[in-house]
Order: structure tokens, then sequence, then C-alpha cells
């Protein structure tokens, strides 16, 4: 009976331990990390009216190229469900330690923060004032455990990222000045 009893509580902490997700220290501000995140005019955020936003985006893996805000590598996975406001000085969003569905404890991932200026678009994808950090290395955490800092979090400023019909009208006044100066 005492084994069978021990045999059913080893396998209930198995399984709960393999169903954990992983969870990471989302913050750009602590005691040894400092990114603060720019607008436009390279000013920090300064904001308490949700205009700006932050969210984050992995990949598996250490060490994964993650492009940037006007061309983000197509293997970034959004978390889905995290966004955070900005608290109102020097550049920072609200910290909080989510979890990443389907991604258990002892993860090695590539993350990236990301924010946005929501007057210019809903989501971080749609909008065309946005911004994305270089790839870091994070090892995910329990959720009972406090996440480390992200170390290797830099500082990022916001950029427009032009429509995809800006670079076809583009395209098309420079097909016409060639055809123009051919004909001279």
């Amino acid at each position: 009976m005492k084994k069978q009893l021990l045999a059913i509580c080893l396998s209930v902490v198995a399984v709960v331990s393999v169903k954990a997700q992983g969870t990471f220290a989302f913050n750009n501000f602590n005691p040894s990390v400092d990114a603060p995140i720019r607008d436009l005019l390279n000013n920090p955020i300064v904001d308490t009216t949700g205009r700006y936003m932050a969210t984050a985006a992995y990949i598996v893996g250490g060490s994964q190229a993650t492009g940037n805000a006007q061309n983000p590598s197509a293997s970034l996975q959004i978390i889905s469900g995290l966004t955070a406001p900005f608290v109102g000085f020097n550049g920072y969003f609200s910290p909080s330690q989510p979890a990443i569905a389907g991604q258990p404890v002892g993860t090695l991932l590539t993350l990236v923060i990301r924010a946005w200026d929501t007057q210019s678009g809903a989501t971080w994808a749609t909008s065309s004032v946005r911004g994305q950090s270089g790839g870091f290395n994070y090892t995910l955490v329990s959720s009972s455990t406090p996440g480390p800092d992200p170390v290797g979090l830099t500082a990022f400023q916001l950029v427009i990222v032009p429509e995809p019909s800006t670079f076809a009208l583009a395209g098309l006044g420079a097909a016409a000045l060639l055809l123009f100066r051919r004909r001279k």
C-alpha cells in the first residue's frame, strides 16, 4: 500500500512538473538592466495614457537571428496576451513575470522586447511606429521563482515602418524616371 501511494505521488509530481510553463522577467529596469525605450525623437517614452505599449516575442534556442522592427524574423512567436503600458517615466514599462504557453521550465529562448505607438496601430504587427530590441538569451524559470534579470536586453528606439504601398509607389517612381531618362 505504501509503495502504491508513493508511486501515485511521484507520478502526480512528474506530470505537474512536465506541464509547468516557464516564465521570464518581463522588465527593462532593475539593478542589472537599464534599457529605456525611446520615441521617434530619441526621448525616453514618458506615458501614462496607454498610448505606448510593450510586449515580447521569442524563438526557441539560444542566439537566434531576430531581425529588426522593419524586417522581423518570421520565426519569432508572439507571447499571447502579453501587453504592458509604460509607467510614466524614463522609457520603462510595467514589469511582470508572464508564462509562455507550451514552453517548460529550463527552456533556453532568444527573447526580444517590442514597443509600439497605439495611435499608429492596435498591435505591434499593425503599427507603423514600432521598435524591437536585439535578441537576448533567457532560460525560463518556474512561476514560483523570481525570474533573473533579462541580462543582454539593450535600449532601443521606435522607428517609422513604411507600409508596403509606400515601397510600391517608390518603385513605380523609379521606373518612371528610368523611362523618361531613356527617352532623352
